[in-house]
């Protein structure tokens, strides 16, 4: 697998839980939402923790950057 694929269980490993909760929730294709019972998971992951926000919050934005520069670039 690609060293940046999220599905391979290996990687996963390494994944810090905060980034694999987002991508967990995060729609896999393009007009797809956000999966609900994760996103739950997600909420409930930084009430639970909450000097995690930021961190959250940074690879959220740097994820959602990354999707709209691709978009322009097609």
């Amino acid at each position: 697998m690609l060293p940046g694929c999220t599905s391979c269980p290996l990687n996963m490993a390494f994944t810090p839980n905060h980034q694999q909760k987002v991508n967990d929730c995060y729609p896999k294709k393009e007009g797809e939402g956000c999966v609900t019972g994760k996103l739950s998971s997600l909420i409930y992951y930084i009430n639970a923790r909450p000097q995690k926000l930021i961190k959250v919050a940074t690879y959220l934005s740097n994820k959602v950057a990354k999707d709209v520069s691709r978009q322009k670039d097609s």
